[in-house]
């Protein structure tokens, strides 16, 4: 099965988390944020640039609905809820 690397990035890490979680009495938490408008690598520019030269935008599913954030709404998100979340 094809894996672009910031799936098997992100599968690692999850799976970090996970093993460290299981093997410690600490409480590990991981959040992860797609579409950042404005971070390096966003998919912003990209549906742009596609759309400016007549491509077609790819979408993974007609149920999905993608959301957007900025960096500094996630980082308020993060300080927000570090204090609310179960291990788990």
């Amino acid at each position: 099965m094809y894996m672009d690397m910031a799936k098997i990035e992100e599968y690692l890490a999850d799976r970090k988390v996970l093993i460290t979680w299981a093997r410690s009495d600490t409480n590990y938490m991981a959040v992860r944020f797609g579409n950042m408008l404005g971070s390096h690598g966003g998919v912003v520019p990209l549906f742009g640039k596609q759309i400016s030269e007549d491509e077609s935008v790819p979408v993974t599913s007609s149920d999905m609905t993608r959301f957007f954030t900025t960096v500094s709404k996630a980082v308020q998100l993060v300080i927000q809820i570090r204090g609310m979340g179960e291990a788990g």
